[in-house]
């Protein structure tokens, strides 16, 4: 049974989380840069061709060649800092 679009907006979310450092919540209001993220990564999840893997129970996704660099460029703003 494929993964619905809920359970893969909420795996998007979770790895967009443990990149950031960040707890955003599905459910409530995301900040707008975020919401740009996930949209792009639910238009390009239904690329068969970048997709290596996708798991329901532990909701995730795997990529060929990793997320698209465009994406990964508009995280930097999101990532928590950490003080070493």
């Amino acid at each position: 049974m494929p993964m619905t679009e809920e359970a893969k907006r909420a795996a998007y979310l979770e790895w967009i989380n443990e990149e950031t450092g960040q707890n955003y919540e599905d459910g409530v209001e995301l900040p707008v840069l975020v919401e740009l993220i996930l949209d792009k990564l639910m238009a390009i999840d239904g690329d068969k061709v970048n997709i290596k893997s996708v798991s329901q129970g532990g909701r995730s996704v795997s990529f060929v060649d990793g997320i698209p660099k465009k994406i990964t460029d508009l995280m930097k703003n999101l990532r928590k800092l950490r003080w070493d």
